[in-house]
């Protein structure tokens, strides 16, 4: 044998050596990713709803988002459920998107889902309020699914001494979690005859912080435009510790001055 032709032997064993080794490691990679994907129910849950970033991200930041795509996003959410019906970021995420459809369908039903059943706001709250108390069954600690489970509670025409307890374990688990201390102000303002003077105090206690989140001043001035004049009251006082503060807080009802909505939660 030419030295040219062993070499070029050598090189070939050489290339056919290296293939098989990238074979075998390929193909225990693809065995792995099947086992995982069969073994943990969680991990195929969340594969099911990644295409629904868009509607997380919306329901996140109060984005408005389209009906047809939060109609599918719950029949999307549904399917997940039922493969993962105990992880805590379906079961809140799928609350959120009922919320979201009940605040926007008025009395009217949606379109049927995939069982065939039509769903209107009242069918959507009580979804809402359902899903809700699964999550914070599944994630005790979390405290923005406690005040949302309260929130959802009232919604439902629950009476306050009722929803009290998911209020004090919001406050307990995160204290000082934004989101939770969003819902929670919404409560105390829409809520204020109702609720007990600590959770009154405790509810606009960080209204000033927030009024200097542009992105949130809109939901600030939709919630006290609902609430009653107690409650007004308590919001321009807590406001008016800052001057500037409730001086802008004014320019902006008397001016009328559009700023970005956010959707509720």
């Amino acid at each position: 044998m030419s030295i040219s032709g062993g070499m070029r032997e050598r090189s070939s064993r050489s290339g056919t050596s290296r293939n098989g080794h990238w074979g075998g490691y390929l193909a225990v990679l693809g065995l792995a990713l099947v086992l995982i994907a069969v073994a943990s129910p969680r991990v195929r849950a969340q594969i099911a709803v990644l295409s629904l970033g868009d509607v997380r991200e919306g329901l996140s930041s109060g984005r408005e988002l389209a009906p047809e795509r939060l109609w599918l996003s719950r029949d999307i959410y549904n399917r997940a459920v039922e493969i993962a019906p105990n992880d805590a970021s379906l079961l809140i995420t799928r609350a959120l998107i009922s919320r979201r459809l009940a605040a926007i369908s008025g009395r009217a039903a949606g379109p049927a889902g995939e069982g065939g059943q039509s769903c209107d706001a009242d069918c959507l709250r009580a979804e809402a309020y359902e899903y809700l108390r699964r999550t914070v069954a599944a994630a005790p600690s979390n405290g923005f699914a406690w005040a949302l489970y309260a929130d959802a509670g009232l919604e439902l025409g629950k009476p306050a001494s009722e929803v009290l307890p998911a209020l004090r374990l919001s406050r307990l688990t995160t204290p000082n979690r934004a989101s939770a201390l969003l819902v929670q102000f919404r409560i105390a303002m829409l809520h204020w005859e109702a609720m007990p003077q600590e959770f009154r105090a405790y509810g606009v206690r960080h209204v000033s912080e927030f009024w200097q989140q542009r992105e949130l001043r809109r939901h600030l001035v939709d919630v006290y435009l609902r609430a009653g004049l107690p409650a007004r009251a308590a919001f321009r006082a807590q406001l008016g510790q800052e001057p500037a503060l409730l001086e802008q807080f004014d320019h902006l009802m008397l001016s009328g001055e559009e700023l970005p909505r956010r959707r509720r939660r």
